[in-house]
């Protein structure tokens, strides 16, 4: 039998004195920032794609899942109210916009 020698490396955050050698050198900084928002810019285009497949294969994947509408299940009666609630407002906007305002400019 031989024995197997493994040797560890010892883990340490703190490098130079600072956390992982952080202020050290410049450079090196610059290139750690720049490394990670690429990174970041990078997997979050590939999660929004991801996220843009599953949406548009919905009907495929049953990641949305698709409700059939019942003949009648629109309610025809909230439908008229909410015509004639916003008929109302474009009523009232029209009136506001034909009125002209009689308060004077106070930097005249």
């Amino acid at each position: 039998m031989t024995k197997i020698n493994l040797n560890f490396k010892k883990v340490s955050l703190m490098r130079g004195g600072s956390f992982l050698g952080w202020g050290q050198s410049a450079h090196r900084d610059w290139k750690i920032i720049l490394s990670g928002f690429i990174l970041a810019i990078i997997f979050s285009l590939l999660f929004s794609f991801l996220v843009f497949k599953q949406i548009n294969n919905a009907g495929d994947s049953g990641f949305l899942q698709n409700e059939t509408v019942q003949n009648g299940a629109l309610d025809t009666t909230l439908l008229k109210k909410i015509i004639l609630y916003y008929d109302d407002q474009a009523k009232k906007f029209e009136k506001i916009k034909s009125n002209k305002s009689t308060l004077s400019d106070p930097s005249i």
